[in-house]
């Protein structure tokens, strides 16, 4: 049984003699009965498939290297059930939240481990395939790209990005319609330019732009009209529609309870769901059912490559950095501290770097708890597991690959996926985070994304002259839900209740500062929004904490 999206169908066809035409599943189990376990180096695409091999009296349940599909199961005395969704998979009567595994969440810790989001339920990890035989159950990963460098000119490397991007796009260019998100930076203008050049005769290709109806924010470091730049650059691109969406603000607790049945996880971000819902609208108004996007985007094509200039000092080549680092200085915002940090923090002692860090940004919160009560079991726990990743979080150049392959699998997107595909019936597909292109970008070493003082210059180069110059040289991050306050600010009663209502239940009191929570709300900033430490208190701790709530009382009630 399968749910996948394999990219090289004709491919598997012709090596299996075989008809292509025939479903996923069936090309997985012909993939099995020749290759057996490495059949995962001959498929490309997304899957979740379960596999009953009679001969090793296994069952075997597998995922694609970044976990687009999702797939739970468990296993207990009583035999074996999987499932896409975890929910059906939990016992009825003791149906509850995975405690620690929320506690993670509200930390914003890399979610690994095989634990899901409900108690009792497990997942298979993104990138591993788990077997399950009488007794015993056993996770191995199957996906281990290689990180040694690759000796390319930046000719030849901008070639072989661009002909794996290409290809990624292209096997994703299916259907009459076909739309795509856009921004006004650089992953999403890499998908669509690539698009535009290779959709059939006939193809419709739509790309889609989200604008607030009233944008709020007070933060001049992001730029929050998308819109004007994004149709700077359709109009370079013949024959691509171009459909710009308007969402209005909403309080995140109404999306919460549309999508909650369809993704039965605490979902990643619950301020851009406004100008997210409003894409998928638009999609499928289109009459599409394949929707580009480029989320990975930052961590391969468009890596930053902010490594280089630790990687120039740790070899010894200080002429070269202080170009580099001069140049850097020149063409961003950075300031000298950041750039000495990026440079040398690596190799200083901790204590030093701690006080460094300290006459930076003066003292804050390393772990980011929100409202969670420090003195709970599980919290002191999490703190305990993580402080020294936090507070150590420098990197030698050496690793900068397996940081980004990290970052790649910071969040199990499979559930987020899934309830967008059953909500919507549109597939969403990341051309930027295709395993081919990964494993081509995580060998490159830093200098083909940093050079001449600016990151991102892979990326830059594979659109000069295909994008407006404002494209290119953009300093800002754009800030697509920049409405997000006026959205809880139009139903804070509504929030309150949500709180009061957790209060009735003994894992939340014991879990949730609930009281600090209700003060925050009632107690709303009427300035101060220019501020980034109180923008996170509110749009990240807050309403990340809410969901949360809302999410575990979600799993006592099940989906009625």
């Amino acid at each position: 049984m399968a749910d996948s999206r394999l990219s090289n169908r004709s491919d598997l066809g012709a090596a299996l003699g075989v008809d292509s035409r025939h479903s996923d599943a069936r090309l997985l189990l012909g993939a099995w009965r020749r290759w057996g376990f490495g059949l995962f180096d001959r498929i490309e695409g997304s899957f979740a498939f379960a596999l009953w091999d009679p001969a090793g009296s296994q069952l075997v349940l597998a995922r694609d290297h970044l976990g687009d599909r999702p797939l739970h199961f468990r296993a207990d005395s009583r035999g074996v059930a999987f499932a896409s969704l975890p929910l059906s998979l939990a016992s009825i009567n003791t149906r509850h939240a995975d405690l620690e595994r929320i506690v993670s969440y509200l930390a914003i810790e890399h979610e690994s481990g095989p634990n899901s989001f409900i108690a009792s339920v497990s997942r298979v990890e993104p990138g591993q395939f788990v077997t399950i035989r009488p007794g015993q159950v056993s996770a191995r990963t199957w996906w281990t790209p290689a990180f040694d460098p690759l000796d390319l000119s930046r000719d030849d490397a901008r070639s072989a990005v661009r002909g794996e991007l290409d290809r990624a796009v292209s096997d994703a260019l299916e259907g009459p319609v076909v739309a795509a998100q856009l921004s006004g930076g650089l992953d999403s203008s890499l998908v669509v330019e690539s698009a535009a050049r290779q959709r059939q005769s006939g193809q419709r290709l739509v790309a889609i732009t989200a604008a607030a109806d009233r944008p709020d924010s007070a933060d001049t470091h992001r730029f929050v009209d998308e819109a004007l730049v994004a149709a700077e650059t359709v109009r370079g691109f013949a024959g691509v529609e171009h459909v710009v969406t308007t969402s209005p603000a909403e309080p995140p607790i109404a999306a919460l309870e549309r999508l909650l049945p369809t993704t039965q996880r605490p979902l990643l971000n619950a301020c851009n769901l406004g100008w997210l819902e409003a894409t998928y609208d638009a999609a499928r108004a289109a009459g599409a059912t394949t929707l580009l996007t480029g989320l990975s985007g930052n961590f391969t094509v468009s890596h930053e490559g902010r490594s280089r200039l630790a990687g120039l000092v740790a070899a010894g080549q200080f002429v070269r950095w202080w170009h580099e680092a001069r140049a850097h200085r020149a063409n961003s915002s950075a300031r000298w501290s950041g750039i000495a940090d990026m440079s040398f923090g690596w190799a200083m002692p901790l204590p030093l770097h701690r006080v460094l860090d300290r006459l930076r940004h003066g003292p804050r919160q390393s772990v980011p708890l929100g409202f969670l009560r420090r003195d709970h079991p599980l919290v002191r726990a999490t703190l305990d597991r993580i402080r020294h990743a936090v507070e150590d979080s420098r990197l030698s150049p050496s690793d900068d690959a397996d940081m980004i392959l990290r970052e790649l699998r910071f969040f199990d997107l499979g559930l987020a996926n899934a309830g967008i595909r059953a909500r919507y019936g549109l597939d969403p597909v990341d051309p930027t985070g295709s395993r081919r292109l990964i494993e081509l970008c995580l060998r490159l070493p830093p200098d083909h994304y940093f050079h001449d003082g600016r990151p991102r210059q892979l990326a830059r180069s594979l659109l000069r002259g295909r994008v407006p110059p404002r494209v290119l040289d953009e300093r800002r991050r754009g800030y697509q839900g920049q409405n997000w306050r006026r959205g809880i600010e139009l139903e804070r009663d509504s929030l309150i209740a949500e709180i009061d209502r957790a209060s009735a239940d003994p894992d939340s009191a014991a879990l949730f500062d609930l009281a600090a929570m209700r003060t925050h709300l009632i107690d709303w900033p009427t300035d101060g929004w220019g501020r980034e430490d109180q923008v996170q208190r509110y749009r990240r701790d807050l309403i990340r904490a809410i969901g949360a709530l809302r999410f575990m009382r979600f799993v006592r009630e099940g989906t009625s």
